[in-house]
C-alpha cells in the first residue's frame, strides 16, 4: 500500500498538473480564440469524443447545463465543465473548491433530457434533437438506453458537495442514470 501523499508532494502535484493543462489550453485558446473556460471544455469534450460519432458542442446560452452532449444509442452522455479563471488558477498552489452549485447545472441537465412535457423552453437545436434521440430510443430500447452524466472540474467538490454527488448519484442510478 502506498502511502499517503504529504502537502509538499500534493502541492507538486498540482502544479506539475496545472502547468501541463494551461499548456494545453493556451493552445486550445490560440486557436478557437475563447475564454479559459471554453478552451476546458473544448479539452474535455476532445477527450470524450475522440471515438464516437453523434458529438454536439453545447456549451452557451440555452443550454440547461449542458457544455456537450453525445449521443451513441442507446448510450447518450451529457457533461457540465467548471473552470476558474486563469488567474485564480496560476495564483493558488492548490485545486479550487466547488460547493454543490457546480453539480446543480448538471442535475439540470438531466432532468431537461428526461423531461418529457418539454418544460424548457429555447434549448439549442442540437439539444433539442439530443433529448429527442434520447426519448426514441426509451421507446424502442427500454432496458438498453442510458443517460450517462458527467462532471468535469478543474478542481475538487468540498467534502459537502462530494456527500451531495454521492447521495444525488445513487438516487438518479435508481432511475437509470449513470
Amino acid at each position: 500500500m502506498a502511502a499517503a501523499m504529504t502537502r509538499k508532494e500534493q502541492k507538486a502535484e498540482y502544479a506539475n498538473f496545472k502547468s501541463i493543462l494551461l499548456a494545453e489550453l493556451d493552445r486550445i485558446n490560440a486557436s478557437e480564440e475563447c475564454d479559459i473556460h471554453r478552451a476546458f471544455v473544448h479539452e474535455t469534450a476532445r477527450v470524450f469524443s475522440s471515438t464516437a460519432s453523434g458529438f454536439s458542442l453545447t456549451d452557451g446560452k440555452n443550454e440547461w447545463g449542458i457544455d456537450f452532449c453525445r449521443a451513441d444509442a442507446p448510450i447518450f452522455t451529457i457533461a457540465q465543465c467548471k473552470c476558474p479563471q486563469r488567474p485564480d488558477i496560476e495564483e493558488s498552489d492548490r485545486p479550487r473548491s466547488y460547493d454543490r452549485e457546480a453539480l446543480e447545472d448538471l442535475l439540470t441537465g438531466i432532468t431537461y433530457v428526461r423531461d418529457v412535457e418539454n418544460t424548457y423552453p429555447g434549448a439549442t437545436l442540437d439539444l433539442k434533437q439530443f433529448k429527442n434521440s434520447y426519448h426514441e430510443s426509451l421507446r424502442e430500447w427500454k432496458k438498453e438506453t442510458r443517460l450517462q452524466a458527467a462532471l468535469a472540474i478543474f478542481g475538487e467538490l468540498t467534502p459537502q458537495a462530494d456527500n451531495y454527488f454521492k447521495n444525488q448519484r445513487n438516487t438518479l442510478e435508481k432511475d437509470g442514470v449513470e
